[in-house]
């Protein structure tokens, strides 16, 4: 937080976060960050070969507008 506190505009924030507890969800959206997943529904992501999971994620805050979200296959 301290280093993006300071920033005052938009921003987006995704990877593997591995979060299945959902411990980095509650702790960003405290902090005003918006989840991928809340407006749209969340895409299985690992494993990669078989998708059962939706453990990549994407964060935003800002004056941002979600209008879709997919997961790209290569199988």
């Amino acid at each position: 937080e301290e280093h993006y506190s300071r920033f005052d505009g938009s921003m987006l924030l995704a990877g593997d976060f591995n979060d299945w507890a959902k411990e980095v969800s509650s702790y960003l959206s405290v902090h005003g960050w918006r989840e991928v997943g809340e407006e749209h529904a969340h895409h299985p992501t690992f494993p990669s070969w078989w998708p059962r999971a939706a453990l990549d994620r994407i964060y935003y805050r800002g004056d941002v507008r979600l209008i879709s979200s997919e997961a790209l296959s290569f199988g």
